[in-house]
């Protein structure tokens, strides 16, 4: 069942087992109040038995590719992706991640059987343009990641009858190199998953003195609304969240612990969990497959990933919305999250 993103989901996917019978309670006047989420922010720990060089998604190369003629505008964020033989190319005006607009990919998919060169002009998120061309003269350096193109036409590609209008045209060349990202082996190292954009879903929290908290998430994208209650309390200084549901003709309670501080009058809460955990539906050597492809890493050498969440709230609404890529919006929900995790980067929406 498609769930919309809530405090409390967050917290569910990082909850653990915590036993409180000698353990000092409290309330937090800091804590209670009205609270709206403003940020969120994702960090991938990620620990491999090889020293690789994996490419980095979420930053600007080197270099760009430049647009010229119906549209005009440098792509300097470059995406390679290689499945089973199945390799993809995307040059992009900002990171896949990150839908504000407007946002042009180009996309080049070669292959033996049938190769594919498509641009697509995405001026909002209601409306898009396609262009293509049969050839392309151009060259990717695999090891380096450098992408270069000689000056080559895409045509426009009326969406109605898919046929090539001629007379619009959208002239592609550059040089744009991704400098990938260093992982030593047998050493922890941060990848950034890019989801620090607001989205335009409201989630606020409701914490009162008396040690009840709510939780409400107004979706922007499907306009569902959820609502979850509870209790909360302070122990050995970190906050406790316990919530009581029924599910299946039972009742289920969920205990959750994480640190938090308050920062310049915001709340930041920060939690953290083993990404191939004992409550994945997948065996620990499926997940592992499938966050190396998503990753880019080689097949096996994946040993340990953890996954760093926090949260920002504020008394204040959000000033500023951004639209966001939905397998981002959905990427913590419980039952998306098992899903999705392949096709997090890959593909974008």
């Amino acid at each position: 069942m498609k769930k919309t993103i809530s405090i409390l989901m967050l917290i569910i996917i990082m909850c653990f087992c915590w036993s409180c019978d000698s353990s000092t309670k409290s309330v937090s006047g800091d804590l209670i109040g009205f609270w709206h989420l403003i940020n969120n922010e994702m960090v991938m720990k990620i620990t491999t038995n090889s020293n690789q060089n994996i490419i980095d998604m979420n930053s600007e190369g080197t270099g760009s590719i430049n647009l010229t003629g119906d549209i005009n505008a440098s792509l300097t964020y470059l995406n390679f992706m290689d499945y089973d033989g199945y390799k993809s190319i995307t040059a992009s005006n900002s990171s896949l991640m990150n839908m504000t607009y407007p946002k042009y990919n180009l996309n080049i998919t070669p292959s033996e059987y049938y190769s594919s060169y498509q641009l697509t002009i995405q001026e909002d998120e209601t409306s898009y343009t396609m262009y293509q061309t049969d050839t392309i003269d151009y060259s990717f350096d695999e090891n380096t990641y450098t992408l270069i193109i000689n000056s080559s036409n895409f045509y426009k590609l009326d969406m109605s009858t898919y046929q090539i209008d001629s007379s619009s045209v959208i002239t592609v060349s550059g040089t744009l190199q991704n400098a990938g990202i260093n992982i030593p082996a047998n050493t922890p190292t941060e990848i950034d998953l890019g989801l620090n954009e607001d989205d335009d879903s409201e989630t606020t929290i409701t914490i009162e003195k008396d040690g009840s908290w709510s939780t409400t998430t107004n979706d922007g994208y499907d306009g569902m609304t959820e609502t979850t209650t509870g209790t909360w309390e302070i122990v050995d200084g970190k906050l406790v969240i316990i919530e009581s549901y029924a599910e299946g003709g039972i009742t289920v309670i969920d205990t959750m612990e994480f640190e938090y501080e308050i920062k310049d009058k915001n709340l930041i809460i920060k939690f953290e969990e083993v990404w191939c955990g004992s409550d994945e539906e997948e065996s620990q050597e499926q997940c592992y497959e499938n966050t190396e492809l998503m990753l880019g890493l080689e097949n096996g050498s994946l040993t340990n990933v953890t996954v760093f969440i926090t949260m920002t709230l504020s008394t204040n609404p959000p000033v500023r919305k951004t639209t966001t890529n939905q397998n981002s919006k959905y990427l913590l929900d419980s039952e998306l999250l098992k899903i999705q995790k392949p096709r997090l980067f890959p593909f974008n929406k």
